[in-house]
């Protein structure tokens, strides 16, 4: 997956960086305030450098509201422990599920927030549906392109 793409590129100090997405969903992580409070501490003890929400909103149960919310305060919790941490928020890829909810509240959390930087999972060059094994996830293609799409938005 480009998550270990990247990993591999980033060399051993896997410090550098912590990615928000595989294997997890969000609304798991951070739907109460006590959630995202243990969640930014657990991010914050691994004191990385760069922090990259990716993929958000393909596996979570939130509405809209209650998702922006949440990612205002969790990004807003992870800044404070972190004022260097470079935070990228990208939007969901591509995909067979109804996310627009998810990429308009990522968009707005980004745009109210001036130490975070926008990534749109559905420019030029990210996946497509041809990209995705079942709708949904990337196949090594997809995840080429994402990997690809990464390093760039990273300058790496």
């Amino acid at each position: 997956s480009w998550p270990m793409l990247l990993r591999n590129y980033r060399g051993t100090n896997k410090s550098t960086m912590c990615i928000a997405s595989a294997g997890r969903a969000f609304a798991d992580d951070c739907a109460t305030a006590s959630l995202r409070t243990a969640f930014a501490n657990m991010i914050t003890n691994l004191n990385p450098s760069t922090f990259w929400f990716g993929g958000l909103g393909n596996n979570d149960n939130m509405s809209g509201g209650d998702f922006e919310t949440a990612l205002s305060d969790l990004v807003d919790k992870i800044h404070t422990s972190l004022p260097s941490c470079g935070i990228y928020l990208q939007t969901p890829i591509v995909t067979s599920r109804n996310v627009a909810a998810y990429r308009g509240a990522i968009y707005n959390v980004s745009q109210a927030k001036t130490y975070t930087v926008y990534v749109d999972g559905t420019a030029s060059g990210w996946p497509t549906n041809d990209d995705l094994v079942d709708g949904l996830h990337p196949n090594s293609a997809g995840d080429a392109k994402i990997y690809a799409k990464v390093k760039t938005a990273l300058g790496i």
